[in-house]
């Protein structure tokens, strides 16, 4: 899952990086609140990243709303979805097991400081 930054990007930025991938969002108002995609799409395998809903607008489905959307289209596709989740991240663990998803491997992340901040693979 990705976690809110501090440090944001621009609106050219972020359509940008939306207009390489497929993406789903719900919308409260004017205001984009979840969103998923599908950050690899291979002929077997696509793999589901960038889940995110606003802290405020947690526990009103909509996370499911958005990993479903994405994950019913790699499946239409002949493809296997997989995603991947930080072990503790029970609210995320608990959306994706709702939705059918079973752990099928455990890997250890290694975390590295670059330009005196934490980053993490995305």
């Amino acid at each position: 899952m990705m976690r809110a930054q501090d440090e944001g990007f621009s609106e050219e930025e972020a359509f940008k990086r939306l207009s390489e991938r497929r993406y789903y969002g719900v919308f409260e108002g004017e205001r984009l609140v979840s969103v998923a995609g599908c950050y690899v799409a291979l002929r077997d395998v696509r793999a589901i990243g960038g889940v995110y809903t606003h802290p405020s607008f947690r526990r009103r489905g909509y996370g499911k709303i958005v990993v479903s959307a994405v994950t019913k289209e790699a499946v239409e596709s002949g493809a296997k979805a997989v995603l991947h989740v930080e072990e503790g991240n029970n609210s995320a663990i608990g959306l994706y097991e709702k939705l059918g998803y079973e752990v099928i491997n455990a890997r250890a992340w290694i975390f590295v400081e670059q330009e005196g901040r934490p980053t993490s693979p995305r």
